[in-house]
């Protein structure tokens, strides 16, 4: 779920079971996003252009996020 339906989201299993879901925001505004995938915790997010992120950052406008879930 997200504020905009300007964001776009695509999830990605690695060989060792962990998933990876992809958030872009394609809108010229920051948005608010919420992800989860069933049976699996979110343990982190990292960006390319930022730092320190935590779950309910918001997105800068064209960027992306990896949100990194496992068991």
């Amino acid at each position: 779920e997200a504020s905009s339906e300007y964001v776009m989201a695509n999830a990605f299993e690695a060989q060792d079971g962990k998933v990876g879901i992809l958030v872009w925001n394609i809108s010229d505004e920051p948005v608010t996003y919420n992800v989860s995938y069933p049976g699996f915790k979110a343990v982190g997010i990292c960006a390319p252009d930022a730092e320190g992120l935590k779950h309910g950052d918001p997105i800068a406008p064209e960027s992306v996020h990896l949100v990194l879930f496992e068991r």
